[in-house]
């Protein structure tokens, strides 16, 4: 599906910041049996839907301000699907243990020892904002990736320092 010409979209790097303008998420009608069901609220919202409502949109302010939103995380992982032509699991997958040697992080397949694990079907759409399951010895090896400033991060650490974290946009 392609999205219509005409509207304004956000760019990648708006949606990696949550400065698209996207809502944190929009009700879709799934999500009713999920509550019912208790399942997570994106169980089951397809890439059609999410793609849909992106064409309803029309992102055409210059700039908007901080807004979490687990929706523009849905559509990053939509444009990186569609850039790599390979599903959302392989590539989070492959990269975090082949290239991150984060060998204990993935896309949730409900194994481990936690419990209570968000259910997924294994192309929805919502996977890029929130399916990513770890264990601490991953997760530290990854906070020590930021703090020595590792090559697949170091570009972002450079568009982070030049933000003034005193300006009220962003406290």
């Amino acid at each position: 599906m392609a999205l219509p010409y005409g509207n304004e979209y956000p760019t990648v790097k708006e949606l990696l910041t949550h400065t698209s303008g996207y809502k944190r998420y929009y009700f879709e009608s799934p999500m009713i049996a999920n509550f019912f069901k208790g399942r997570n609220d994106f169980y089951g919202i397809a890439k059609e839907i999410v793609l849909d409502k992106a064409s309803d949109l029309s992102m055409d302010e210059d700039s908007y301000g901080f807004t979490y939103s687990n929706y523009g995380y849905a559509v990053l992982g939509l444009v990186i699907v569609a850039v790599y032509d390979t599903d959302y699991t392989t590539l989070v997958n492959e990269f975090a243990q082949r290239e991150l040697d984060l060998t204990d992080t993935k896309i949730s397949d409900k194994s481990g020892d936690l419990g209570n694990y968000w259910d997924w079907k294994d192309y929805d759409a919502y996977l890029s904002a929130g399916a990513i399951t770890s264990n601490i010895s991953d997760m530290l090896s990854y906070a020590q990736m930021q703090l020595e400033s590792n090559s697949y991060f170091a570009e972002c650490h450079k568009s982070l320092k030049t933000i003034n974290a005193s300006t009220e946009e962003y406290k």
